[in-house]
């Protein structure tokens, strides 16, 4: 009666548990053991274990016969087999043995289905691992420190670290962060004081590390006896805060200083954020402000807010951008300039819901803009004054001039049929034939001064070098010239005719007239190209130039290198000015008793 009122007793615990005798029969076990393991309620009694049961891992059955050879007991936490269902479980057991009074062995099994335990613990691992979440604990009475697998990964070291409290303090950086941490353990302990700090520690391997380190305490008895907590590591998400944050400042700063303002604008709402410096920009106090788009419309100028108003539906629409300049009234109705830009913010559906943008002063800019067309429209007609002024007193002194060079003529022919001879008549000749040749020269350079807005066509270079050759025929064979050049029917250059015409007679008649008296004249023209337009150049073997003494003023009026009674110091003044009129540029190279190249550079587009 005794034993079924044990047996009735066993059946109704409530685990998962059974006897074993030495043959591995099943002498007892527990309803809920059948409920948890079983596809349906079966006697187990008598049966053999792997057969009333069997597919419980062979680490089981390995267990249960090792308990009764060395009558010991056997505890695991987790074993994973496959159940009846053919569903990965997880079997947790505790075996005990029994020695009976004949010396016999009983095995007292407890048998616990842990695998929804085990599968939070896996999930719990796994965030951890992917958080970067680690836990620790500190046993206060016997100063033991324990650390996860996680918090040993952020410290960089291995698994088999055993950490101390001394130890681990000094894993955080020297200076405030150390002494941070020391300051919240001491209080956590003295008070029981939580906290949640971000510090940075400096890894077995001299990493630095942001970290967030949380601790918590157990008091009992008004006594510490436990700190714990989580350890997690913040590096990449903190530095990229701490990035953030100096971008901020550096906007920030540049915004103040540049006086730039940024503001908002819903659509739907009409509310505008504006920073600081918007409300410097329009003169207006932010505590009277109110935060609407009729607001800002109400500072536009009169003559602006119908095109910038549209300009604003416009980059709504998506029809283009929002970049443009208008004024407004500010402050004692100051007409200010602003520039203005935005950008559109879409919503979910791809809908437009804001625009965000940045205004800055042009202010200043505009009024020097203005300044600066007006003094040109002043210069330029004061230019237009003196060029006819010098068109005029050139034409007129020219007339007399040749006026008196003619009387001059007269009287010295007078004098000549009379027998006489004067000496002042002489110089008066000269005189007047002087003053005639710089009236020309004066006559000239107006001249290209007044042209020089004629229209620049392409012109070929070979007929007019042909024309000019011709022109100086006799001059060209005397020197015993050699010419050589690369030019083509297609080889042109953008210019005015009549002055291409005038350089290469001036540059070329310069060759032949400073020509080295030792040897034959030779003479290069060649044309090339680069990105910026197309160039001439008129090389020769002549006597040179020291452009060391006289480069500043080579192309000066009259400037003579050279004692050559032919020297007038006009030719390359004049064709200097010929090359501007023609937006390019004429240069030199030269070398005393070796020889001069010019070159013409004629732009593209200057």
């Amino acid at each position: 009666m005794q034993v079924k009122t044990q047996n009735t007793l066993f059946k109704d615990l409530p685990i998962s548990a059974l006897i074993l005798n030495d043959r591995f029969e099943i002498e007892s076990y527990s309803e809920h053991l059948v409920h948890e393991f079983l596809p349906k309620k079966t006697e187990l009694t008598g049966k053999h274990i792997a057969e009333a049961i069997p597919f419980l891992p062979s680490l089981f059955f390995t267990a249960i016969n090792d308990c009764f050879v060395y009558k010991c007991g056997d505890e695991n936490p987790a074993v994973q087999y496959v159940n009846y269902r053919n569903d990965i479980q997880w079997l947790k057991w505790r075996i005990t043995p029994r020695i009976k009074e004949d010396k016999t062995i009983n095995l007292l099994v407890y048998l616990e289905e842990v695998s929804k335990l085990k599968q939070m613990e896996d999930f719990f691992t796994r965030v951890e691992e992917v958080a970067l979440v680690g836990g620790w604990q500190l046993n206060i009475k016997t100063s033991e420190l324990f650390w996860t697998d996680v918090t040993k990964l952020i410290h960089e070291v291995p698994n088999h670290y055993a950490p101390q409290l001394k130890e681990g303090l000094k894993f955080y950086k020297e200076g405030e962060h150390r002494q941070r941490i020391q300051q919240l353990v001491d209080n956590a302990i003295k008070y029981g004081i939580s906290y949640n700090e971000e510090l940075i520690i400096v890894t077995a391997k001299g990493n630095e590390k942001w970290v967030r380190a949380k601790g918590e305490t157990d008091f009992v008895n008004g006594e510490c006896v436990r700190l714990f907590g989580t350890f997690q590591d913040i590096d990449k998400e903190k530095r990229s805060e701490i990035a953030m944050e100096r971008t901020s400042n550096r906007l920030q700063t540049a915004t103040s200083s540049g006086r730039i303002g940024i503001w908002e604008y819903e659509f739907d709402t009409g509310k505008i954020i504006w920073d600081k410096n918007m409300y410097s920009l329009f003169g207006i106090n932010p505590k009277s402000f109110v935060p609407h788009y009729t607001t800002w419309e109400n500072t536009l100028h009169p003559e602006d807010k119908e095109r910038i108003i549209k300009d604003l539906q416009l980059a709504k629409q998506g029809i283009k951008p929002f970049n443009t300049e208008y004024r407004i009234i500010a402050k004692y109705n100051r007409v200010r300039h602003l520039k203005a830009q935005g950008t559109i913010v879409y919503g979910g559906k791809g809908e437009p819901t804001k625009m965000i943008g940045s205004n800055w002063d042009i202010t200043e800019s505009k009024e020097n803009e203005a300044r600066l067309k007006q003094l040109l429209k002043v210069t330029t007609s004061q230019n237009e004054g003196l060029l006819n002024f010098a068109h005029i007193v050139s034409h007129n002194l020219r007339s007399h001039a040749s006026n008196i060079a003619m009387l001059s003529n007269f009287l010295d022919d007078d004098l000549k049929d009379s027998g006489a001879n004067s000496e002042s008549l002489q110089l008066l000749k000269t005189a007047a034939k002087n003053l005639n040749e710089t009236i020309v020269h004066l006559n000239e350079v107006v001249e290209v001064k007044t042209n020089a807005t004629e229209k620049l066509k392409n012109i070929a270079v070979k007929p007019i070098l042909e024309n000019v050759l011709e022109s100086i025929d006799v001059s060209v064979k005397d020197a015993n010239t050699k010419l050589t050049h690369n030019l083509t029917d297609n080889t042109k250059v953008p210019a005015v005719a009549a002055y291409l015409d005038s350089i290469l007679l001036n540059l070329i008649s310069n060759s032949i007239r400073y020509k080295h008296p030792e040897r034959d004249l030779k003479l290069n023209i060649e044309f090339t190209t680069n990105k910026d337009g197309k160039i001439l150049s008129i090389k020769d073997n002549g006597i040179g130039i020291n452009l060391k003494k006289h480069r500043k003023k080579l192309f000066g009026m009259y400037k003579t290198f050279h004692d050559h009674s032919e020297a007038r110091g006009i030719g390359l003044f004049i064709s200097k000015n010929q090359m501007e009129s023609m937006n390019g540029e004429i240069s030199v190279e030269s070398k005393e008793g070796v020889g001069s190249t010019f070159h013409l550079t004629f732009y593209n587009n200057k």
